[in-house]
């Protein structure tokens, strides 16, 4: 499981939206940033069953992004002076992290794909 490349990218993600649980206000950011990051855990424990796993890190990502855009037009509606911090940019990182290990996941999907239609032969 630890082993794969996507689970590292998947981990990564768990840590940074983790991370973001510190620092999380309260209200919509919290409970978004909670459910992305357990949506992303529980990725990572679905590796036996890829398709699956492949299917519910792009929910996340659609996700993570609808995440970023809120925190985009929060503060875009911000009152002039106002800083953009670390926290406002990470569900963007964690939703690059969480779509280059679907790519890692295809990738391991149609190596799989490719063992069993030698061994059916």
């Amino acid at each position: 499981m630890l082993q794969r490349i996507q689970t590292l990218f998947l981990f990564a993600s768990v840590l940074l939206l983790g991370s973001l649980l510190f620092a999380a206000i309260a209200g919509t950011s919290l409970i978004l940033t909670i459910v992305t990051t357990a949506i992303s855990f529980i990725s990572i424990f679905l590796y036996r069953r890829r398709p699956l796993q492949k299917k519910v890190s792009y929910l996340n990502i659609i996700i993570l992004l609808a995440y970023q855009a809120l925190l985009l037009y929060s503060f875009l509606s911000a009152p002039e002076g106002t800083v953009l911090s670390v926290n406002n940019v990470i569900p963007a990182i964690a939703a690059i992290f969480t779509f280059i290990a679907t790519i890692y996941i295809s990738k391991d999907e149609a190596l799989v794909r490719s063992t069993n239609r030698l061994r059916k032969k």
